[in-house]
């Protein structure tokens, strides 16, 4: 479905899952002819597939496995050369971000005691259905750390001190 649905007062759609007819569209974006899409992916093959479409691109996990989702963003992104839709946000054409957790307390220590309980219950909140189900999840739920010192050895958190944090 995606940006065309968003012009109009009624929403149409046949697809092979689901079919919509004049529902009308009572909410409307303020800025037009939309905002600007973010497409969030821990997958690469996803990640390639948001830069080919020319979208702004969002992922997270560790370092590494971001940065290949990353790397394969700029790949699709380098066959299509140029954004979606108007760059108003971004003069350069599309934007990539990484999603990080950030705990800044007075010393490295205080946050990482505050970071761990947070990062806990982020954690089984990720994991709950695929526990509850007995499903192994997505790649990227199998490869974050449950524990927090093990996710700021990586990279996917950031605690400490604002002096630490900025080193980082």
């Amino acid at each position: 479905m995606g940006r065309t649905r968003l012009a109009g007062a009624t929403l149409n759609h046949a697809g092979d899952h689901y079919r919509y007819t004049e529902v009308p569209m009572e909410l409307r974006p303020h800025q037009h002819p939309h905002p600007p899409f973010w497409y969030p992916s821990s997958n690469p093959e996803s990640s390639k597939w948001s830069g080919s479409a020319g979208l702004n691109f969002l992922t997270l996990g560790p370092t590494e496995h971001a940065g290949n989702c990353i790397k394969a963003y700029k790949e699709g992104y380098g066959m299509r050369g140029t954004p979606s839709g108007p760059a108003l946000d971004f003069s350069g054409g599309t934007a990539y971000g990484v999603n990080r957790h950030i705990v800044i307390a007075e010393t490295d220590e205080e946050a990482r005691q505050i970071a761990a309980p947070a990062y806990h219950r982020w954690y089984a909140s990720l994991i709950k259905l695929w526990v509850d189900n007995n499903l192994p999840g997505p790649g990227f739920a199998r490869s974050t750390q449950g524990e927090v010192t093990a996710a700021i050895a990586e990279g996917s958190v950031i605690a400490g001190s604002p002096e630490t944090v900025c080193a980082r």
